[in-house]
């Protein structure tokens, strides 16, 4: 059985509403689906099952489920079950939502995202008008082979069995480790990033952690009071190496939105 309660303010019970429950409440769409994992966007719900099957519920949107609306004049939608046929009956690895946008990471390297495009998430290209929830492959050069993928606000990231990080999307902090402000419409590489195996991203300063122990950031840069310390475009570099953490730290930095903790300084 699945159960659901708390402020519902988009829908994201997947009750068809947007009303307070204030107490656990049954979700009927979602029982005996056998439930692995949720997966939380802005304002919309993913559920993976055991089954490879995926359910999306939210408010009515820019396409952020990949699912047609059964009700098309529903405002808040009930779970709804996503085709598998759109990333070809591929069995699912991983899973990551952004603000409005989802990828997907198939067994066999794949990627697949569908909802909004504004920026360039969903790495297809320049096309501001996908809404409708029509899903895309992203392309990568073939000689890289993708073992991860993390979404954070309006960009996303991908990590290749080699540590090399691809990033895409909103880049108007430099947060997307580029030497640039612009925002990028397809996958590019990171030039000079190896070893990396986890990703985190606030939208502003992107934290980067490498098989060696080491955490890289780009982006904003503030100190413990919230100051900006400089402007992006004058960074002379856009990765700075902080020295050798120990374990759960990178956990800690992540506490610190937009900022480098005092534990952390360069």
């Amino acid at each position: 059985m699945v159960y659901g309660l708390g402020s519902n303010y988009w829908g994201s019970l997947g009750l068809g509403h947007n009303d307070v429950v204030n107490s656990s409440q049954i979700i009927g769409e979602l029982c005996h689906k056998n439930i692995t994992q949720f997966f939380n966007g802005n304002d919309f719900v993913l559920a993976l099952t055991q089954h490879n099957c995926i359910y999306g519920w939210s408010r009515k949107g820019k396409g952020q489920l990949g699912i047609a609306p059964k009700n098309t004049d529903a405002l808040y939608l009930e779970p709804g079950l996503f085709d598998p046929k759109y990333i070809d009956n591929k069995t699912i690895n991983q899973i990551s939502c952004g603000y409005l946008h989802t990828m997907i990471l198939t067994s066999d390297g794949c990627v697949y995202g569908w909802g909004y495009n504004m920026f360039g998430q969903l790495g297809c290209g320049p096309d501001s008008d996908i809404r409708k929830g029509d899903t895309f492959r992203v392309n990568f050069n073939p000689n890289h082979e993708i073992k991860g993928i993390y979404c954070c606000n309006y960009s996303s990231f991908a990590i290749t069995s080699e540590g090399q990080v691809f990033s895409w999307g909103r880049n108007d902090f430099y947060d997307l480790g580029h030497n640039s402000s612009d925002n990028i419409w397809e996958p590019q590489l990171i030039e000079a990033m190896t070893g990396i195996v986890t990703i985190c991203s606030g939208g502003r300063i992107t934290y980067f952690l490498s098989n060696d122990g080491f955490i890289h950031f780009c982006g904003e840069y503030r100190n413990e009071n919230n100051e900006l310390v400089s402007e992006a475009n004058e960074y002379n570099r856009l990765f700075e190496e902080l020295y050798r953490l120990g374990s759960g730290a990178f956990g800690e930095m992540l506490t610190n939105y937009g900022n480098v903790c005092e534990k952390c300084k360069i």
